[in-house]
């Protein structure tokens, strides 16, 4: 996905199983991701939402933004690898980003942020 603006951003509403194995070099070129955008976006993960990258080879995130001003809520369960040691989200970028794991939201993996990244945690990170 690309970049929204700060007026009209993008939204991505994730209610099902998005799955990738982490091919190729993405529409960045930042490894083989399995969602990635630019700036300006929101990501809402409901509590029935997945997402899951089974590769993880080559550096292959979860998620990868890009951009700044960028808010990932998650309600629902991500995970890196078949094993969950990969990367949930990374840092190709170096703009803001807010990470909410809301209650009962499940995350399996690293979260590699710079330190102009903000984390909120109101459950847990396994």
């Amino acid at each position: 996905m690309g970049t929204g603006t700060s007026s009209n951003p993008n939204v991505m509403n994730i209610g099902g199983t998005v799955q990738g194995a982490g091919i190729g070099i993405g529409l960045y070129n930042t490894g083989p991701n399995v969602i990635e955008f630019g700036g300006n976006t929101v990501v809402n993960i409901k509590s029935t939402g997945r997402i899951i990258q089974t590769g993880g080879a080559n550096n292959g995130e979860t998620f990868n933004p890009t951009g700044g001003n960028n808010t990932i809520n998650n309600y629902g369960s991500i995970r890196a690898s078949t094993q969950g040691t990969g990367t949930v989200v990374g840092n190709s970028g170096n703009g803001r980003i807010v990470f909410t794991n809301n209650k009962g939201a499940v995350v399996r993996g690293n979260i590699a942020l710079t330190t102009t990244r903000l984390i909120r945690q109101s459950d847990h990170i396994i």
